[in-house]
């Protein structure tokens, strides 16, 4: 799977532990082709497996994260599927389809589809599942709102008006909230989940922010916007700090399961369709950049970490690739 990706290159590069014994050693071990734009993953709870969207084919991939090779690429994903999201038990994989607003259903044991979930509003793009695995809020970027959908009465609920074009969206580990990013208007909106109404006022960030993850432990927020990634106070809701980590073209970044590091995704800044991007990392103690910018392929777009912590997958969406990048400390 190695083969005519820029292997040279690729298998030279080594992140060391430049800022100290704690950063990650980050190094590319593989590329994973054949894919066209790939965007949205996620990996298992058990991180065996590893779910990738390949837009422009219309299909899921399911690879073995032990050897990163595919066991299938023909799994109908809907006609734009954009993101995914497990349930926490790993069962049920859910995927937002933008062209016919709705979520494709797969069971994950059987890799079978069940029958998809319609009436998600107009043009669902972000996805997640709630902690207790009861709720599914999907981003409406053409509607203003977050849908949320009832897993267990299987009903669609009020939607929930937020800011525009709303993007991604992410809950806070107790499953009390969710804050969700408006691409359209710089801000992040945040919900009170039990209530289903917003909180305050949105919370201003940087120009076009996609992507947001939330630190295991709950305190921060950090969203990708312009040049720049925020970083929120959960519990006041105010922004901390801005990190200037390149030209992030509207990425998703994801947090390590300890919740030391932010993986972002950063296209290269003059030509991110036929220049290698970067993968920054931020130390979420100190609100920094660290360690040595990552190179992977072209347009990297998402960034997943298997829960064990071994490793990093991006997804490279003009490049046709997900690199795949072991994580030492």
């Amino acid at each position: 799977m190695l083969a005519g990706i820029g292997l040279a290159s690729a298998l030279s590069i080594l992140c060391g532990p430049s800022v100290g014994a704690g950063v990650p050693a980050n190094t590319v071990i593989d590329v994973i082709g054949g894919f066209n734009r790939p965007i949205g993953i996620t990996v298992s709870s058990n991180s065996k497996s590893v779910y990738i969207l390949s837009q422009n084919q219309n299909a899921l991939y399911v690879v073995d994260a032990a050897t990163d090779a595919v066991i299938a690429n023909d799994i109908f994903a809907g006609d734009t599927p954009f993101f995914l999201a497990l349930t926490p038990n790993g069962k049920t994989l859910y995927i937002s389809d933008l062209s016919t607003a709705s979520l494709s259903v797969l069971d994950v044991n059987t890799l079978t589809l069940e029958s998809p979930i319609t009436g998600v509003g107009s043009g669902p793009i972000g996805i997640a599942v709630s902690p207790n695995g009861k709720l599914i809020y999907t981003t409406d970027i053409v509607a203003n709102t977050v849908t949320v959908y009832d897993i267990a009465t299987r009903k669609v609920l009020t939607p929930i008006p937020v800011g525009n074009q709303p993007a991604a969206v992410a809950f806070t580990p107790n499953g009390k909230t969710a804050y969700v990013t408006n691409l359209g208007d710089a801000t992040v909106s945040v919900i009170d989940v039990k209530t289903g109404t917003v909180i305050g006022t949105p919370i201003p960030v940087g120009t076009a922010p996609a992507g947001i993850v939330i630190t295991p432990d709950g305190k921060k927020a950090y969203t990708l916007n312009g040049p720049n990634t925020s970083v929120i106070d959960t519990k006041t809701n105010l922004v901390t700090g801005t990190i200037s980590v390149g030209n992030p073209q509207n990425g998703f970044p994801a947090v390590t399961p300890d919740g030391q590091y932010v993986y972002v995704p950063v296209p290269n800044a003059s030509s991110p369709t036929s220049q290698p991007g970067t993968i920054v990392l931020i130390s979420t103690d100190t609100d920094t950049v660290v360690g040595t910018p990552i190179t992977v392929g072209l347009d990297p777009v998402v960034v997943a970490i298997a829960p064990d912590e071994r490793r990093a997958y991006v997804s490279n969406f003009t490049g046709g690739t997900v690199w795949v990048i072991a994580i030492d400390k």
